[in-house]
């Protein structure tokens, strides 16, 4: 062998090994590329999520922005449309009231109710049996005070104002608003009342 042939396998075997080198080399690098492109993957993934939820953080801070400064005037009252029955009305509003709860105590009889919606000027009525019992006896008990009165020539207008007038009502209402804000009514928590007209 001359040295031109040592020359070129020379340069063949050192052409082998860098083309060796080479392949190694490339293959570490897609190897490399893959692990590189699953985490740009996965970091993708990580963004698209933040994202989601700096939406949904942006979509809560408006609702609870709007909730603060929502127009609702629902105004309540209540009080006795017949013996036995107490209606406590939505009024001099324009809103409507959504899943109001009622609870109406009348002496030691409750009272609750339940309405998906209560629109202006409306009502929940609530039932009060033992309460329309006892006004019917004092309606009589004032029609004998006042025969009693007449036969004996008593003042009635002092005695007669004290029937029928200690019984004790208790009210609230919790609703919430269009937009859900929760809300509560709760007027004096006992009050002296008829359980209705004793005439």
């Amino acid at each position: 062998m001359d040295a031109g042939d040592w020359i070129g396998a020379v340069t063949g075997v050192i052409g082998a090994i860098t083309g060796v080198t080479g392949i190694v080399y490339a293959v570490k690098a897609n190897s490399k590329s893959a692990s590189a492109n699953e985490a740009a993957k996965t970091a993708n993934n990580l963004a698209r999520e933040a994202n989601r939820y700096a939406d949904e953080a942006s979509t809560m801070m408006r609702g609870q922005v709007e909730r603060e400064t929502e127009r609702h005037d629902v105004t309540w009252s209540g009080d006795w449309v017949q013996p036995g029955l107490y209606r406590v009305t939505n009024q001099d509003s324009e809103c409507t009231a959504h899943k109001v709860i009622v609870r109406v105590v009348v002496d030691e009889e409750v009272q609750t109710a339940y309405r998906e919606q209560v629109p202006p000027r409306t009502g929940v009525d609530l039932s009060f049996p033992a309460a329309a019992a006892r006004l019917m006896e004092e309606r009589r008990e004032l029609r004998q005070h006042r025969e009693r009165a007449a036969r004996t020539a008593w003042m009635t207008s002092m005695s007669d104002a004290l029937i029928g007038r200690d019984h004790c009502i208790e009210e609230r209402a919790t609703w919430q608003t269009d937009l859900g804000t929760p809300k509560v009514w709760e007027p004096e928590q006992r009050r002296l009342a008829t359980l209705g007209d004793l005439e």
